[in-house]
């Protein structure tokens, strides 16, 4: 895990608490200075998830089996395309992870305002 910035240094984000979340190193290369990504239902740019405001349950799903993330919003869906987020390898890990009973995290609303 990174420490990544939310709203991005070089679009005048801070370096501050409030501006900073934990990232996955994949997540973080693919987002670098992003703020928004496509999504394809709307085919429209759309602001990416905003992980201290934002709650994941209102904007991602597991797939049946848990290994991919699903957009079930437009955030959702311009964030999961935006940061490649159910990369092969990805799915991978996410299986592996679920046979060891580590994922899906039980009973965990990444994001919400709660976990703050």
């Amino acid at each position: 895990m990174v420490l990544d910035h939310i709203i991005p240094v070089s679009a005048g984000g801070e370096t501050v608490a409030e501006n900073l979340c934990l990232s996955c190193v994949s997540c973080n290369s693919f987002k670098l200075n992003f703020q928004t990504g496509f999504d394809t239902e709307s085919q429209r740019e759309t602001r990416l998830f905003h992980p201290r405001s934002d709650s994941w349950h209102e904007h991602f799903s597991w797939s049946d089996d848990s290994s991919e993330i699903v957009g079930v919003s437009a955030i959702g869906r311009a964030t999961v395309n935006r940061l490649k987020m159910n990369q092969p390898i990805m799915l991978i890990a996410r299986r592996e992870w679920k046979k060891t009973g580590s994922h899906p995290p039980p009973g965990v609303d990444f994001g919400s305002k709660s976990m703050e």
